[in-house]
This record gives C-alpha cells, structure tokens and sequence, in this order.
C-alpha cells in the first residue's frame, strides 16, 4: 500500500499542475487528499478529512520537503602580490625592454583582478610611462601618464586596471612599465599591488 501510494502522490502533483489545482486551496503549506480505502484512488481535497467520504482516509503531504545538506563551498580563494612603499623601482625600460614592477604565480582558474602602481616623477625626469598588467592568457592596459616636473607633467599619478582572466594552466601575474619619450631622470614606481580573487564563473560582455 505505501509504494502504491508513491506512485498516487507523483500522480496527484501531476493532475494538481495540469488541471490547475491552487495549492493554496489545498492547505497552504500542504497537499490534502482522500484515499480510497478499497482500491486506493485519491481526490485532492481542500480541506481533509472533512472532505472525505465514507471509505475515504485523509492524507497530507508537505510541499516544501526538508532543507538538504549544505553543499561544497566553490572557488574563492585570493592571491594578493604586492611591492612595499619604499621599495622603489626605477622605471628605465623600454617597450621592447620593459621594467618589471612585480610578480607572482597563479594557479589555473577563473580570477576577477585588480591592480595598481605608484609612479612619482624624478627630480628632473620627464616624459610618458606606461604600465600593463599580464596573464599567461593576454595583456591588460593599465594607462599612460605624463610624470615630470614639467608643465603638463604630473610629480604623481596612480594607473591601475580591472579586469577578469581564464587561465588554462597555472602561470604569473606581472605589471611592467616602460618610459615613452623620456627625458632626465627615471620615474618611480612605489607602491604595487595585484589582487586575483578566484571565482566560479566569469561572464564577458564586450561592446
């Protein structure tokens, strides 16, 4: 009789979602229904067993079933690379020879990132720097700015860059810098941070 009743509640959600039957109307938090003593048959009811004819036993079966067990937590592990103030690094790189302010492993993975770096003019420097951040899987701009002591030039500036990385195989995390036009002394580059948090799932949307 219980196994049979198994295949009458599957039966009965069925009939509930096809012919309409307002669960509402049935309980609220609950599935109502009359069972047939004799060969089993169930009504869904509004209300049991008041709805339930001679012959008839009351049943109920809870909508919502027990919470299940707490799953495994996904990836969020973050990776934090940073370079001191004071720990200064003179940017004398080219394009093709560029300077490397920092650098750390990731593994492979899915990884929302950010980055940055402090640059700061010398005390006759001048000129353009540029700085990327960079994966195993590409590149990502961090900007230009126009350090100097000069007129247009700025003695500080702050680049920096946000972006997500797929990584296939495990690799580093660099930022790199290089002077473009320079004149004098070599910028600085003080502080600098990368931070890659893991992630489950990164979604791309490109305009």
């Amino acid at each position: 009789m219980r196994k049979k009743l198994s295949y009458v509640l599957v039966a009965l959600i069925a009939a509930a979602v096809t012919g309409g039957v307002s669960w509402a109307e049935s309980g609220g938090g609950t599935i109502q229904a009359c069972v047939n003593d004799t060969n089993g048959n169930t009504r869904i009811v509004t209300a049991a067993p008041a709805d339930c004819r001679t012959h008839e036993s009351a049943r109920e079966w809870g909508i919502v079933g027990p919470q299940g067990p707490t799953g495994p937590r996904g990836p969020s592990d973050a990776y934090d690379g940073f370079k001191y103030p004071g720990n200064n690094t003179l940017i004398t790189g080219t394009n093709a020879a560029r300077t490397r302010v920092l650098t750390f492993n990731l593994p492979a993975g899915k990884f929302a990132i950010t980055s940055k770096v402090n640059l700061s003019a010398g005390t006759s420097g001048g000129g353009l720097v540029h700085c990327l951040t960079q994966t195993k899987s590409g590149w990502y701009d961090m900007g230009v700015a126009s350090i100097g002591p000069r007129a247009g030039e700025t003695l500080e500036s702050t680049e920096a860059a946000t972006f997500t990385a797929q990584e296939a195989t495990a690799g580093q995390l660099t930022i790199d810098c290089w002077r473009i036009n320079p004149v004098g002394d070599a910028p600085i580059a003080g502080l600098a941070e990368a931070v890659a948090i893991q992630v489950e799932n990164a979604t791309y949307y490109g305009f």
